[in-house]
């Protein structure tokens, strides 16, 4: 759909004109797994308008906005706006078309006919003196050669880079249709007469011939990437021409539902626009040569009019709505299960896989979701299921599955729920945890202690008895007999009938512990509420927290994947920490560890996990990893995880010299007096924006690095006088480091005496 701007690694493809596309996004079934995530963002979060004309990445990386009220700049956290009043170069807001030289240079289009030209971070725009009309700007156009041709007032004007100048080109004058030229795309222009569709591409007129019958009043012209055009004249009929054949579509006023659902399917105008990896979108034709963006499975979200579709270099897709803002659609890694998709109800804990593969979901409001082969169906006290909140899961040997609630201790067996409770004391019934141990006694972790149950007999454990804490959060079978049990006080082994404790007095990370996990190295892995993750081997504890590298200091599961990886909850997210580093920490072989944090724009509905009723989570036999959370069940599939093995370019985009920005090169000169200065610095990758990590420090002052997190800026009130050399590296949102980073020299001037 239009010229396609080559980069060196990926070919970034813009879908734009200036007709309304509509967009609707819908879910073509209840149960159906949303596969693309939708971010938004308007003039509210940092756009100058909501009108946005058109949309390009230059090469540093940086995605540009242009709308009708300035150009913006995103970094995939903070837009940059610049516009009349805050730009030199820049003398009107409303842009209405936005260019790629192949030098990566920026022209845009305006209103009122000026032409604003971005070059190596200037901006400069052409007027009457330059040759312009006063005239609207319709459309900016090039070729691979550097050539640029402007779209003003029915006339084409090539810009001449030896004199400054816009000259007129030879134009054909149209007659017998629509009389004017149209704006195809940044792909080129349009124009009719009684000899058919004519296109002025990269320089080139071409010539398309249509049936006599055919009428010569176009309107609207679009022309597909395998070059078929679609064509609306006079009437609103809606032409293709194909391989020099032409097809009339009585039918193009489709309704986007019917689109979507009718049989006839097959025979709406439909078209196919192809991105960098292959995939094919598909874009419904309406009245009007409207668009419907389909997308199945992935929600439902509707526009006013979408005025741009581009793919960055990421493969995300960047839509440009008409008074609705910035959308970006990009691949999940995260799929929910939630009440959309037919759970009982959106908070859940307990999440467990049985001997069948079967997937149980226990929600806290109550109620029982099961999910086989992507099917979900739900229990609830009509079917017999104890009412209150879900709190346990475990299937025994003899393949009874136990499900325990607030009210209820139950098993289910043969489609029937029986309850057990009737051996316990009411608080011993309230249940937290469910485990078998190797000789088939039962355990069951309380608010009240922990209850061994076997061949009728039931022991009570509790604090008196050497448990660490009554509330029992986790039991699994220890690797050389025994179990493991972890308390809110601390960590429990129970083996040969004794108890062993381990609290943060004998170097336990943290007491509230919600999660344990025995590798086949025999190290225990421990996951606290709030004190990060622990490591237990040969008697000793290693202690992980954010300092060290954790994306947050909430551990609710522990699950190992196929690749060395393992996967924790929290209340901020799930992140991954490779197995391998968390050992050579242990070794003392380095100093931290990289997390890899999954959130909303993964596609996680809600990033707040569940955790402390067991299990918190679980791997199914597929090695698909299941967390709950505060809105349903998250599914990540480990394999289809790819790593961005390209770190992130970096740029120091802003020096402010007591809070008043101040121009820079590769040196800064502080005057004697000036004592408080504010770098700012960005990296540009869009997968993950707001998880990218940064260091820097000045060499000379401080010579080891300052781990900045996601802050994008660093402050110093006072350097003594001096000659320094600020440094500032970032990792993407997979861990890989940019080490060369970037670096500014600061020269502080000593008073003169």
């Amino acid at each position: 759909m239009g010229n396609l701007i080559k980069w060196k690694k990926r070919q970034p493809r813009r879908l734009t004109s200036w007709w309304r596309v509509w967009l609707i996004l819908l879910c073509l079934t209840k149960a159906g797994l949303a596969q693309y995530r939708f971010d938004h963002w308007t003039a509210e979060t940092g756009l100058p308008q909501n009108i946005i004309s058109a949309i390009r990445q230059t090469p540093e990386g940086y995605i540009w906005i242009a709308t009708l009220d300035g150009l913006a700049r995103f970094d995939g956290v903070r837009f940059t706006v610049f516009n009349k009043s805050n730009t030199p170069g820049i003398s009107n807001n409303r842009f209405t078309s936005l260019y790629q030289d192949v030098q990566g240079d920026l022209w845009l289009g305006t209103e009122v006919g000026v032409v604003t030209h971005y070059h190596q971070g200037q901006f400069t725009t052409y007027t009457t003196e330059q040759g312009l009309p006063k005239s609207f700007a319709y459309g900016i156009t090039g070729d691979g050669s550097g050539r640029i041709w402007v779209f003003s007032a029915n006339k084409i004007r090539q810009w001449e880079r030896t004199t400054g100048r816009f000259i007129e080109i030879d134009t054909p004058q149209f007659s017998g249709g629509s009389g004017d030229l149209g704006w195809v795309s940044e792909s080129g222009l349009w124009g009719a007469d009684q000899a058919g569709l004519h296109f002025f591409i990269a320089g080139v007129w071409s010539h398309y011939a249509l049936p006599i019958s055919w009428g010569r009043q176009f309107t609207r012209v679009v022309k597909e990437q395998d070059g078929t055009v679609w064509a609306v004249a006079a009437g609103e009929k809606l032409y293709q021409l194909r391989d020099g054949k032409a097809r009339l579509f009585p039918r193009q006023h489709a309704r986007p539902d019917q689109l979507m659902n009718s049989p006839s399917m097959v025979e709406r105008p439909m078209m196919k626009w192809r991105d960098h990896a292959g995939k094919i979108w598909t874009l419904g034709i309406g009245r009007n040569l409207t668009f419907t963006l389909i997308i199945p499975s992935s929600g439902r979200l509707e526009t006013k009019g979408l005025n741009c579709l581009y793919e960055d270099r990421d493969g995300n897709l960047w839509v440009g709505a008409d008074g609705q803002g910035l959308y970006r659609i990009r691949k999940q890694i995260v799929t929910t299960y939630s009440q959309e998709q037919g759970l009982i109800n959106r908070n859940v804990y307990p999440v467990y896989e049985d001997r069948a593969g079967t997937i149980w979901v226990g929600a806290w409001d109550g109620g029982l979701s099961q999910i086989k082969q992507g099917k979900v169906t739900n229990f609830t006290p009509r079917e017999g299921l104890s009412a209150g909140a879900v709190t346990a899961f475990f299937e025994d040997k003899e393949g009874r599955f136990w499900i325990a609630s607030h009210n209820d201790l139950q098993t289910f067996e043969h489609g029937r729920f029986t309850s057990v409770k009737a051996q316990f004391t009411p608080d011993q019934a309230k249940v937290n945890v469910i485990h078998q141990d190797q000789k088939g006694a039962m355990w069951f972790g309380t608010d009240h202690g922990v209850i061994r149950y076997e061949n009728g007999n039931l022991r009570h454990f509790t604090f008196q008895d050497g448990l660490p804490g009554d509330s029992v959060r986790v039991i699994l079978d220890a690797a050389g007999g025994g179990l493991w049990i972890g308390c809110y006080g601390g960590l429990m082994r129970w083996q040969d009938g004794k108890f062993t404790t381990w609290t943060e007095q004998e170097k336990l990370p943290g007491n509230a512990i919600r999660a344990l996990y025995e590798d086949k190295d025999g190290v225990l892995w421990i996951g606290t509420y709030d004190s990060g993750l622990g490591r237990f081997k040969d008697g000793k504890f290693t202690h992980y927290t954010t300092r060290e590298g954790l994306f947050n200091d909430g551990v609710f599961q522990i699950l190992e994947d196929a690749y060395g990886n393992l996967w924790m909850s929290s209340n901020r997210g799930i992140y991954r920490v490779r197995k391998q580093e968390l050992n050579e920490f242990a070794a003392g072989q380095r100093r931290d560890v990289t997390s890899i944090a999954f959130g909303k724009s993964d596609g996680m509905l809600n990033v707040e996990c569940n955790g402390g009723l067991w299990p918190a989570g679980t791997r199914s036999r597929d090695g698909r990893l299941w967390f709950p959370t505060q809105d349903g069940v998250v599914v990540i599939d480990p394999k289809a995880v790819t790593t961005n093995q390209e770190p992130p370019p970096i740029l120091i985009e802003a020096f402010l010299l007591d809070r008043v920005p101040i121009a820079f090169d590769h040196e800064v000169r502080i005057q004697p007096g000036q004592e408080n200065f504010e770098i700012q610095y960005t990296a540009l990758s869009f997968a993950n924006a707001e998880y990218l990590r940064f260091k820097y420090k000045i060499e000379g002052f401080n010579d080891d690095w300052i781990d900045a997190g996601t802050r994008r800026s660093a402050f110093y009130s006072h350097l003594p006088p001096g000659d320094y050399r600020f440094r500032v590296i970032a990792a993407n949102s997979d861990g890989v480091w940019n080490e060369e980073g970037k670096s500014l020299r600061i020269v502080v001037v000593p008073p003169f005496y």
